[in-house]
């Protein structure tokens, strides 16, 4: 309803896709597509039971360091991070956009003892934006990487 009569503006540029997708800021109507809609459930759920698998396997009082890139609404962390609660050292939390972050973080709260938000531009060599090589266990990049024009540097 929103955004279909307005796509030939945004193609055209005389309108903003991320007014579009997110009026105002507010995250609250594309919500919904990212952690309820059936694609999304499923594919949150088989990352769960992976990351399930992954702390079961861990030595006893061996701690996880995850990175979500490309975190965005934040609907592959509110699936996976009630699986992290006590195995989990970091989660830092990224996504281009310093508004995802912010928002992400009064979300997040309850996990905010091992919770860290941190921009990131994946297109970009990570170690140029202060990541170190092997600082993590698990990598989470959930319809993310798509998005990128050259895969091969990513």
């Amino acid at each position: 309803e929103r955004c279909g009569p307005r796509l030939g503006a945004v193609l055209r540029g005389a309108a903003s896709y991320q007014e579009l997708l997110f009026p105002g800021g507010s995250m609250e109507a594309l919500l919904p597509v990212y952690e309820e809609a059936a694609v999304s459930r499923f594919y949150n759920d088989a990352l769960v039971a992976a990351v399930e698998s992954v702390v079961a396997a861990l030595p006893p009082g061996r701690l996880l360091c995850v990175i979500e890139v490309g975190a965005g609404t934040g609907g592959t962390a509110a699936s996976v991070l009630p699986s992290l609660e006590l195995s989990c050292a970091r989660y830092t939390f990224t996504d281009v956009s310093e508004v995802f972050l912010r928002q992400a973080e009064p979300r997040f709260a309850r996990f905010a003892r091992f919770m860290q938000y941190e921009l990131l531009n994946i297109d970009a060599d990570p170690r140029l934006q202060g990541f170190a090589a092997a600082q993590f266990d698990v990598a989470v990049a959930t319809n993310v990487l798509h998005a990128k024009p050259c895969m091969r540097n990513t």
